[in-house]
């Protein structure tokens, strides 16, 4: 057999792989670490020895390659060569008043972007603060910004990018491997505008297979290196997330687990471009107090999940949605509780918009469609006769709009239709309890409507009385 030659071993050799350069409250010995810009463009560590105020760490040994080398517990931090577009914040500064500093943040928001609906600035200003005190939450949602174009996207996105710890602005254009690599570097609050799904683009595909895994702490993806045979990594691609996009992600998984800001075009004004950060000295204060807040393991929003996640049960949101709103809800009762009634009557209103939009969506069609069918008396029914119900209204055949079976038949699976094989035909039908939270989720104003109805009874009887 012949001997391969040295570039193949080199190739085959397991090399070992470098660790993340940064980690914010990162404990060593009691030491937390985090990296600052200096106001004359050069980059330093900033350390916590037990509790002490934070200092520069100005000693500092190099490395083979010329980089500053810090050694701080007996772990070495190597100053990582910053890449354009990620945000380092300027040195800590000390918050006397959180609260205020959270109102300070709040009308940051208001005050830079399109905003056009302000219930949305309490979840916002939750989410900066999650990106710098919610490490150790192990569920952080990601948030969603749907709009069509020129309703204030990039410009939300923009503003967030400059509020959040590390952000960095990019696009589903990224490959995944790059994005991955930024996140193992530099743990940075990932900011993608224009992310239109293109669900025949394998890199595509890949982002929305990884996203669904990163608002939980266990968020590891496995990798293997193909130019080592054997090799198998794993890594952390969870952490805080911002996605805009101007259509729906039909992804039934990720819409689940993410919080939606709905942009509308509004006539309000607010600044048509926004200063260098640099040179935004509202900007350059609300941060350095926000990376001060890295040094105050006494703000610690976790203890208060739990009971964030019952009071917002107790306000009729159950499961996923209670696990979306709850850490949110969490950081508001940590940082400004004064704010904290005024986010759970913002988040009624904004479900009430939620739910009235999902009547529009396939979902809620499809459900609409399946009252129709069930006030006539059928309980069975084939995916064909909902399809062309939700077809009837178009003449072109060909129109993209189209409905078909097939995919009829698979939402009814994921709506908990159960499915059974009839002379050859594939019927599908769900009892009245069932369908009872169906018509909750889907058609509010509906069974809004029918709110007399006794408790005896069913579900299709109660829908009748109403049409």
């Amino acid at each position: 057999m012949a001997a391969r030659c040295p570039a193949m071993r080199r190739n085959n050799e397991q090399q070992p792989r470098p660790e993340p350069l940064i980690e914010d409250r990162f404990t060593i010995d009691s030491t937390i670490v985090s990296l600052a810009k200096r106001p004359d463009g050069t980059f330093v560590f900033i350390h916590s020895v037990g509790g002490l105020p934070p200092s520069p760490c100005d000693d500092a040994d190099y490395d083979d390659s010329g980089m500053p080398l810090y050694d701080l517990g007996g772990s070495h931090f190597v100053a990582p060569p910053i890449i354009r577009g990620l945000m380092i914040p300027p040195p800590p500064s000390e918050c006397v008043d959180v609260a205020a500093l959270y109102e300070r943040v709040r009308a940051y928001i208001l005050a830079a972007s399109d905003l056009s609906d302000p219930d949305y600035a309490d979840v916002l200003t939750a989410f900066v603060f999650m990106t710098w005190i919610g490490g150790s939450m192990r569920v952080r949602p990601l948030i969603f910004i749907l709009g069509e174009i020129g309703s204030g996207k990039s410009r939300l996105c923009d503003v967030l990018g400059r509020l959040c710890k590390r952000g960095f602005q990019t696009s589903l254009t990224t490959t995944f491997a790059g994005a991955r690599n930024l996140i193992q570097t530099y743990a940075p609050t990932l900011v993608i505008d224009e992310a239109k799904i293109n669900w025949r683009d394998e890199n595509r595909m890949e982002w929305v297979r990884s996203l669904n895994s990163a608002v939980t702490g266990n968020g590891q993806i496995l990798v293997a290196d193909k130019e080592r045979i054997g090799s198998l990594h794993s890594f952390d691609f969870s952490g805080p997330k911002v996605i805009a996009s101007t259509k729906e992600w039909d992804d039934p998984g990720f819409n689940s687990r993410v919080f939606k800001i709905i942009m509308k075009t509004s006539t309000k004004f607010y600044p048509t471009a926004l200063p260098h950060p640099d040179e935004d000295s509202t900007l350059l204060a609300i941060v350095s107090e926000l990376h001060g807040l890295l040094y105050r393991p006494d703000i610690d929003p976790s203890p208060h999940v739990e009971s964030a996640a019952a009071e917002i049960g107790e306000a009729g949101y159950q499961g996923r949605q209670r696990q979306v709103f709850a850490p949110f809800a969490a950081i508001i009762k940590a940082v400004c509780p004064a704010r904290y009634a005024g986010y759970i009557d913002g988040l009624k209103a904004i479900e009430r918009e939620r739910l009235e939009e999902m009547g529009e969506t396939l979902e809620g069609r499809i459900v609409a469609a399946v009252r129709t069918v069930r006030t006539r008396g059928r309980v069975e029914f084939e995916p064909m006769m909902i399809a062309e119900m939700l077809n009837a209204d178009l003449v072109d055949a060909r129109d993209p709009d189209r409905v078909k079976p097939e995919r009829v038949g698979r939402r009814l699976k994921a709506l908990g239709f159960v499915g059974r094989r009839s002379n050859g035909k594939r019927l599908y039908g769900i009892d009245d309890s069932g369908f009872a939270v169906l018509c909750k989720k889907y058609l509010p104003e509906e069974l809004g409507s029918v709110g007399g109805g006794s408790a005896g009874d069913s579900v299709g009887s109660v829908l009748q009385k109403s049409l």
